[in-house]
């Protein structure tokens, strides 16, 4: 999946799928929805335009889990963010820009911008301290 290139001033990114090895997955809204309960990974990875750059926050439900940052002047930056997160049917994981900040990804066609999610497994996570 990739994010599309938008000017300025977004809320949610929309996603063009690559591959899906979920049916019942749909994210043609831009927002990934738990099909499934599970320990999942999650991914974004984004490239600047030239003089331009992005901060973008990855979601789950109201939440924010992590945000990255890039820009430089002159030339492309790239940035990237991993999370490994607890789902629960019906929670939902997304990729959104900080309110009112313009957004300047590179795309040259070829798919620099990715958002990634796999589920690793259906255990819960562990709480600190417990066998």
């Amino acid at each position: 999946m990739y994010l599309y290139v938008n000017s300025c001033y977004i809320k949610n990114f929309l996603f063009q799928v690559i591959t899906i090895h979920n049916p019942t997955a749909n994210i043609s809204n831009g927002i990934f929805t738990c099909s499934r309960d599970g320990i999942y990974k999650f991914k974004v990875f984004g490239c600047s335009a030239t003089y331009g750059h992005f901060i973008l926050d990855l979601y789950k439900n109201s939440a924010a889990l992590a945000t990255h940052y890039g820009h430089v002047n002159g030339a492309n930056v790239a940035a990237s963010n991993t999370v490994i997160v607890q789902l629960k049917l019906g929670d939902t994981v997304k990729v959104k820009s900080k309110t009112s900040v313009p957004v300047s990804l590179y795309n040259s066609g070829l798919k620099e911008n990715t958002f990634t999610g796999v589920q690793l497994g259906s255990q819960p996570l562990c709480k600190p301290g417990s066998s």
